[in-house]
């Protein structure tokens, strides 16, 4: 149906509304000689005037439309995800000098580190759900055959307590790996996916001095910038989840509970958004012009476990907009079937928005 035919029912819903209220008030009426809906409209403007449709529903705030974001909403959503992204370049190279000064004797000569390198902590040691993980036989480190020993059976070996105790030695065994895990987590490399251990294969290497060589084909694939953990994933995370709940809190008065939700989430969609796209910017044309320099630019990383949030909030958005769209049609349709019905019912409907 037309504007036209909603924008008449308005009107004669204002006046039907007019002459309800005077007859409550004991007001004299004088009856409609009206025999048709134009005739009814004409009347309704005379007395009246002219009301469209659009501003009989605000008059009873009555919303059709979805939560929309202003362009300060969208601003301050995206500044907040630079801003994450900032400090997770600022996180990276605070890690960089900070790791050479931190318990670096208490982690000296860690068997985490049997190789060096670049990607030395992709195949073993250094993935916090794989402790158990075993190296292959005849495996030698530090001159001793290590074949078939575990993560933590080498750091109980590197790390003896004097006085024996199980308890203490399990004690000792464990600061030993949270410290170096801690001392990686905050250097650009950061630490790889945990569970990708999982994928390493080693090749018997007589030319290495450990016998072997290795390979890891998901966190090879990955690389440090797409496949690793970073302390700065958490400190942008943690940034951006302060500053969006001040800006969202600051804006709940505003909106009802449903399309506060929506807004919620529509901030967080491009706040997360704005900071995995502002350090892909990052990363991106160093890739482009070199590969290799890539890896030693702070900040220049997918932050994964943001990318989960994201993931999230746009699903929660879409979930609560199929709800409000739903609910939308609902009340459009109880409102057309009540229209299209009798002139009695029209009336009843409106002494029901005027009570």
């Amino acid at each position: 149906m037309s504007d036209d035919f909603w924008n008449k029912r308005a009107s004669i819903l204002q006046y039907h509304g007019e002459l309800h209220r005077k007859k409550r008030q004991g007001q004299s009426i004088k009856r409609s000689t009206a025999r048709t809906n134009d005739e009814l409209y004409r009347e309704a403007v005379e007395h009246t005037g002219h009301l469209s449709f659009s501003s009989l529903l605000r008059q009873y705030n009555i919303e059709t439309k979805f939560a929309n974001l202003t362009s300060n909403d969208i601003l301050a959503a995206t500044g907040i995800g630079v801003l994450g992204a900032l400090t997770a370049v600022w996180t990276s190279a605070l890690g960089r000098k900070v790791e050479p000064k931190l318990w670096a004797n208490y982690d000296r000569n860690h068997p985490s580190d049997y190789f060096t390198g670049k990607d030395h902590r992709y195949p073993f040691g250094h993935d916090v759900l794989n402790i158990n993980q075993k190296l292959p036989p005849g495996f030698i480190w530090r001159g001793r055959d290590v074949g078939g020993k575990s993560l933590i059976q080498m750091v109980n070996h590197a790390y003896p307590v004097s006085s024996g105790n199980p308890a203490a030695q399990a004690l000792s065994s464990t600061t030993h790996l949270l410290v170096h895990w801690l001392r990686d987590f905050i250097t650009p490399a950061g630490l790889p996916l945990p569970g990708s251990s999982r994928f390493t294969k080693w090749t018997k290497n007589v030319l290495n001095t450990c016998g072997y060589s290795s390979n890891n084909a998901l966190m090879d694939t990955l690389g440090r910038e797409f496949g690793t953990l970073h302390a700065s994933d958490f400190t942008s995370i943690g940034l951006i989840k302060i500053l969006n709940k001040g800006y969202i809190t600051q804006q709940a008065s505003i909106y009802s509970p449903d399309r506060f939700q929506i807004f919620d989430r529509q901030i967080k969609v491009i706040s997360y958004g704005s900071c995995i796209i502002a350090q892909m910017a990052i990363l991106m044309p160093i890739i482009i012009k070199d590969p290799q320099v890539r890896r030693k630019v702070d900040g220049a990383k997918l932050n994964l476990i943001m990318l989960g949030l994201f993931g999230k909030s746009v699903v929660d958005l879409m979930m609560l907009s199929e709800k409000e769209h739903q609910q939308i049609l609902r009340n459009y349709e109880k409102s057309i079937n009540t229209l299209l019905n009798s002139e009695r019912s029209f009336e009843e409907w409106i002494k029901s928005l005027d009570s």
